[in-house]
């Protein structure tokens, strides 16, 4: 689905002056997480990520994953209440964009081309906060294998 999308979208991003291709991901790309289709579906995005970014970057369009931490969807916030889960850490989706956005904001974003950005890291480098007012600054990666 991602690879059909992008390939409808690249028309689009190809007459724009300032487009991007940016697909969420998770680490469950990288270790287990959830399940083995989990996995394998966010490995394979992330990887059609970084091999697109080798063939937009002649057209000067990067192409970048994010690592959201633990998202507080309405589909997650549901999922809590029947499983007990603590979304105290969870990040919103607001956060999420205004991560995405300070990244397409930046004059150097093709640099990042073909990268991961995790959420956490870019909520530090570009000092953002969450709409409840919280920063999370450990990646969720690193807080759930503790």
């Amino acid at each position: 689905a991602h690879y059909v999308a992008s390939w409808h979208a690249a028309p689009l991003l190809f007459k724009s002056d300032n487009a991007a291709l940016i697909n969420i991901s998770s680490p469950g790309g990288q270790s287990y997480h959830f399940s083995s289709s989990y996995g394998a579906g966010k490995a394979g995005l992330d990887r059609l990520t970084a091999d697109m970014a080798i063939e937009l970057e002649p057209k000067n369009i990067p192409a970048v994953v994010i690592y959201p931490g633990s998202v507080a969807t309405e589909f997650i916030q549901d999922a809590a209440k029947e499983r007990e889960m603590d979304l105290s850490q969870a990040q919103t989706p607001l956060l999420v964009g205004r991560a995405v956005a300070a990244l397409l904001a930046t004059d150097n974003h093709m640099e990042r081309t073909g990268t991961i950005q995790w959420v956490e890291d870019l909520v530090e480098e570009f000092d953002l906060y969450d709409e409840n007012g919280s920063r999370p600054t450990v990646r969720y990666a690193d807080r759930a294998h503790k």
